[in-house]
């Protein structure tokens, strides 16, 4: 698992860490008013206020009653064919539990209330992508790099299980205040109601992020994430997606028949990777055949693509955040020392003590 510290081009950065001075600042949750907030499901969870809304229903913070916890409930008043049997929204949420991925927000429980499936998640601190990059507007490629890597991670588990995401964009994946990134926004439509009408003029996910193939309405496969992984990808880079138009379909057509423009024309002022311009272009191929075939194989590219800021594990993430520490404890001895200048001896002593210490 990778920390994240995301720097931006002005310079500024954001440790996901709850050590984080302004912390609360930064991942204070707003909660909204719901037209469930009080309520209370399966006598157990209670609804508070609302901490998004999406195409499909509102997501509530909860407290779990019985474990007295926090938790996310999504209830999906918009879903088709809502008035499903709960057996069978049961056991879709089974197999999704099975998947049991780090980079993925858990699933906890499922149900029907007032006729409308709800699942139950995890709830975490942190900001999805898309208030940061509205924050921020553009990543480096190190930042990039580290997201991206997780987010391959979280996709490939999916696919092994023979899931397809299918609205893969930045409101979809989540950094906890740990650093952690996370994929969410499973919709029960996306899982349960498997009746999908390709070819009847029906289109699924979020339009600026579907792959050519889905916009000509053939049937999709994995590879359309891969994709829309690309078009993420791009977006950290340059601060936009390659596709924009003034309608749904003029955009369309652009995703169907332009060519991008490469990261470096986007944002020329950006050191990006020759190599990492490479990745992006190669997920965004328009025939799937010539795109990356797993995200496992996209996950090995970034990889390849050197930064300064090297993606860490667990052990090398406690050993730098140890050494850090122990910078600061040298530092605060130094500052200690100036204030005890009237005793040389002793301070000469300490200074050589402290200075030649090493973690």
């Amino acid at each position: 698992m990778a920390q994240v510290s995301i720097t931006t081009h002005s310079n500024k950065s954001m440790n996901f860490d709850s050590t984080t001075p302004n912390n609360s600042e930064n991942f204070r949750t707003e909660l909204l008013p719901g037209i469930d907030s009080g309520k209370i499901i399966q006598k157990r969870y209670q609804l508070e206020g609302v901490i998004g809304r999406g195409g499909i229903g509102e997501v509530y913070l909860a407290m779990d009653m019985k474990k007295n916890s926090e938790v996310a409930v999504k209830i999906c008043r918009n879903a088709p064919q809502k008035k499903c049997c709960e057996k069978r929204v049961k056991r879709e949420t089974r197999e999704l539990q099975k998947i049991n991925h780090i980079n993925h927000v858990k699933l906890k429980n499922s149900g029907i209330v007032d006729g409308d499936p709800f699942l139950v998640m995890e709830y975490m601190k942190g900001m999805d992508l898309k208030k940061y990059l509205d924050i921020y507007k553009i990543l480096p490629w190190e930042s990039t790099k580290l997201i991206m890597i997780q987010l391959c991670d979280a996709v490939q588990a999916l696919h092994e299980k023979g899931i397809i995401h299918q609205d893969i964009k930045p409101e979809n994946i989540f950094i906890s205040d740990q650093g952690l990134v996370k994929l969410f926004d499973f919709d029960v439509s996306e899982f349960i109601f498997l009746e999908r009408l390709w070819g009847k003029g029906k289109f699924y996910g979020t339009p600026m992020y579907l792959a050519p193939e889905t916009c000509k309405e053939k049937m999709p496969d994995h590879r359309i994430d891969i994709w829309a992984s690309g078009v993420v990808m791009y977006q950290m880079l340059c601060g936009d997606t390659p596709f924009n138009a003034n309608n749904f379909y003029a955009l369309i057509y652009r995703i169907v028949m332009d060519e991008p423009l490469w990261p470096g024309e986007v944002n020329p002022k950006a050191s990006i990777p020759k190599e990492a311009e490479n990745i992006v272009m190669h997920a965004l191929e328009k025939n799937p055949d010539k795109r990356f075939q797993s995200m496992k194989e996209m996950k090995n590219a970034i990889l390849q693509v050197k930064v300064q800021c090297q993606v860490q594990n667990i052990e090398q993430n406690k050993i730098s955040f140890a050494s850090s520490v122990f910078e600061s404890i040298k530092q605060k001895t130094f500052e200690f020392l100036d204030t005890i200048s009237f005793i040389p001896d002793f301070v000469d002593t300490a200074r050589q003590s402290a200075g030649s210490a090493s973690f």
